[in-house]
């Protein structure tokens, strides 16, 4: 005999105005599967996509906006034309087995590393020149942490001074 229990992950869901066929969705799962020169979304990563097309929702892993965002070894971009049509292939396969697929967009900013550029560049950061009002600057570090230091040689998780609190407040 047949399971009659209604099972509510396999029911159809509305996601503003998208009607999902179930409530599966497929975490991002950076892959590292787009080391290749240009990070170039390629057919293995197509047919893995395809796979999963059953799922309500699709999120895709870690995409690259800008080539100054690279940060993750072999996590694709959609910043070029070939990169683009890299995409394109993998969303029309999902799209044509009924699937949807959102694009988890990266840059990585400030917790990237300077071994990503081969021509010396810094990563691009919010934080700008990683300068602060008196002139500190972060450099990277090639311990084995490969953790980034401020001009006195301290850690910096966030790769800039932050403003002292005032103890005596």
């Amino acid at each position: 005999m047949l399971n009659q229990i209604p099972q509510p992950l396999l029911q159809p869901r509305r996601l503003g105005d998208l009607l999902l066929p179930n409530r599966v969705v497929m975490a991002p799962l950076t892959r590292g599967r787009a080391n290749n020169p240009g990070h170039v979304p390629n057919d293995l990563m197509r047919e893995y996509y395809e796979q999963r097309a059953t799922a309500g929702l699709i999120i895709s892993e870690g995409i690259w906006v800008s080539e100054d965002g690279q940060g993750w070894l072999g996590a694709p971009g959609i910043y070029n034309r070939e990169q683009v049509a890299g995409w394109k292939a993998i969303t029309d396969a999902i799209h044509g087995k009924g699937g949807r697929i959102f694009a988890q967009l990266w840059h990585q900013g400030a917790v990237s590393h300077p071994s990503f550029f081969h021509d010396g560049r810094l990563p691009l950061a919010a934080i700008g020149d990683r300068s602060d009002a008196d002139g500190a600057r972060c450099e990277w570090n090639d311990d084995d942490d490969n953790s980034a230091r401020d001009d006195a040689g301290r850690h910096s998780a966030s790769h800039r001074r932050l403003p002292q609190r005032r103890k005596d407040r």
